[in-house]
């Protein structure tokens, strides 16, 4: 089974955890009692916009699995086209899409969009073993910002099949020198 849908809104990538010491009322630093050592906590920059990006995500997976009453539960391939508006002193260019090189990094958008398919469109991110992604802008004319999400099962054409010579070649395997 496939699924191929797009998502309206301006990608954000999921930005790094941060750590923080946890304190308490009185402004003490909260102490573990059993190590005596302080309390750390992990969280997500609130204002990276990240939140609502993934709520319009899981939000679009929800309305698809209600019609289509699926989440899969066996390894997939995962397509991400992300589409930007177009910058300003771009506008003059004639091409319909260009690759962007600047913005936010890949693995940071890829890893927003995997995070909020989650459990409604995927049992788990885990099972995504190939995963193709690019940035592409458009101008507001021609497209909306969002991504594209096209979701296949794996089959055995997304991998080669490479000869056992070329797999021991690339892995190092059978090069040693006999003295």
């Amino acid at each position: 089974m496939r699924l191929l849908f797009f998502v309206p809104g301006l990608p954000k990538p999921q930005p790094r955890q941060r750590q923080g010491v946890v304190y308490l009322r009185d402004g003490t630093i909260a102490k573990n009692p059993q190590t005596g050592r302080a309390v750390i906590r992990n969280y997500t920059p609130d204002r990276s916009g990240v939140k609502e990006w993934k709520r319009l995500i899981s939000q679009s997976c929800l309305e698809i699995k209600a019609k289509q009453n699926f989440c899969y539960k066996v390894p997939v391939h995962i397509s991400l086209t992300f589409i930007f508006p177009r910058p300003r002193h771009f506008k003059n260019i004639k091409t319909l899409a260009m690759f962007i090189v600047a913005r936010s990094d890949i693995d940071n958008l890829s890893k927003a969009v995997l995070d909020a398919m989650q459990g409604i469109l995927i049992d788990n991110d885990n099972l995504v073993v190939s995963l193709h992604t690019k940035k592409v802008f458009f101008s507001e004319s021609q497209n909306k910002p969002g991504v594209i999400v096209d979701i296949e099962e794996v089959l055995e054409k997304h991998f080669p099949d490479y000869p056992p010579a070329t797999i021991a070649c690339l892995l190092g395997v059978g090069n040693e020198n006999e003295n």
